[in-house]
């Protein structure tokens, strides 16, 4: 079993994703790239193992903007 990582990787993955949540032209405003850029993929990776809550409250702002296809479950063969 892994463990948990310190408060300050939480903190950072919860900072990444809000800063680089993409707008609703689908485009990271701070890479100036298309969605989903690097540093947000990573970040959520991040949150899906420690932080479910968080990344669920993430998807559900995606697919209300539409960026995120309805139905997506995540589940343990994402890892």
């Amino acid at each position: 079993m892994r463990n948990r990582p310190d408060a300050e990787v939480l903190a950072q993955a919860r900072e990444t994703v809000a800063g680089h949540m993409p707008s609703r032209l689908a485009e990271c405003r701070v890479c100036d790239v298309p969605a989903f850029c690097p540093p947000f993929t990573s970040a959520l990776a991040v949150l899906d193992r420690w932080d479910q809550v968080k990344a669920r409250r993430v998807r559900a702002v995606l697919r209300y903007a539409g960026l995120w296809p309805d139905g997506y479950v995540h589940d343990g063969r994402d890892d």
